[in-house]
């Protein structure tokens, strides 16, 4: 076997990288929880909140971010998988990033 044919082998895509993650994150559940409360408490979801707050679209974005922040705290105290877990929380994160950000770059476009 050369060199070649085994490094090509040995690759693995993001995908089987982040299965790898999550596999080796079972049984963290309280650290998820405290990495979930603490991020989106802490930061994430009050910056979003305030700049979404100058918008009309406050109202139903409070609503939309409050049903993510409790399935991730249900995602935990329901002992669901990890892969589902961590995907859930970097979808939340993901979602209090863009949504204010597509928000003000659709706003600076259009108006």
């Amino acid at each position: 076997m050369t060199q070649e044919s085994y490094d090509l082998s040995q690759r693995k895509t993001i995908l089987d990288r982040y299965n790898d993650f999550c596999t080796r994150q079972e049984g963290q559940h309280f650290l998820w929880y405290s990495i979930s409360f603490i991020t989106l408490v802490g930061s994430v979801m009050p910056i979003s909140l305030i700049l979404m707050s100058m918008t009309p679209l406050f109202l139903p974005y409070v609503f939309v971010d409050m049903l993510f922040f409790f399935g991730n705290v249900l995602t935990i105290i329901g002992r669901a998988r990890m892969k589902v877990v961590i995907s859930f929380f970097l979808l939340t994160v993901a979602v209090n990033i863009l949504v204010p950000a597509m928000y003000f770059f659709v706003v600076q476009i259009v108006g």
